[in-house]
């Protein structure tokens, strides 16, 4: 994955909205077709600015839960929109820690205090739709590591939103009948 740059998002968004108040600001005090046209002229004008800060290749607008981060230089198949779930990952606890070398910092993904480079390994959930893709996908994936525990990718687990909600469903209900047994042993 790489890193999201929301400010640049951000810093569109703003402009569109300065515009929406300058094309509000026109209505006061004009006839309805001086308005309208008043509206159209400052809000083409900030399709335009908006579409321009886009790379070359993106053409519509982000979905709205899209993370931004997008560069004229992205790669044809990593021209995607990502939403990263707005957490930390998760901490598999029930896996073998995992070792980078050189690089202590990954074993405090979480921010907890664990000595050297030895860490839990852990689960990022994300939102992904190539730019040119119908609907997105929910990613799940934990990286992977080679038998001298080198980073050797990420292991992925691709659905549809619809095969994400199933989960949910059944995640739902294995954990209401794990909290049942627990409060009856209580």
């Amino acid at each position: 994955m790489r890193a999201i740059v929301p400010t640049q998002a951000a810093a569109v968004t703003r402009k569109g909205s300065e515009r929406v108040e300058q094309a509000l600001a026109v209505v006061s005090g004009r006839s309805v077709s001086d308005t309208l046209g008043g509206i159209a002229a400052t809000l083409t004008t900030a399709v335009a600015e908006q579409s321009a800060a886009w790379p070359f290749w993106k053409t519509e607008p982000c979905p709205a839960w899209c993370d931004g981060g997008h560069e004229d230089g992205d790669d044809r198949e990593d021209r995607n929109h990502w939403f990263l779930s707005g957490g930390q990952p998760i901490e598999l606890s029930l896996h073998d820690p995992w070792y980078v070398p050189g690089y202590p910092a990954a074993a405090n993904v979480t921010g907890r205090d664990i000595p050297a480079a030895f860490g839990p390994q852990h689960l990022d959930v994300a939102v992904v739709q190539h730019y040119r893709a119908s609907a997105p996908d929910v990613l799940l994936s934990v990286p992977r590591f080679d038998q001298d525990d080198r980073a050797d990718g990420e292991m992925e687990v691709r659905l549809t939103t619809a095969e994400a909600a199933a989960l949910r469903d059944r995640l739902t209900v294995v954990l209401a009948a794990v909290d049942a047994s627990a409060q009856a042993q209580r």
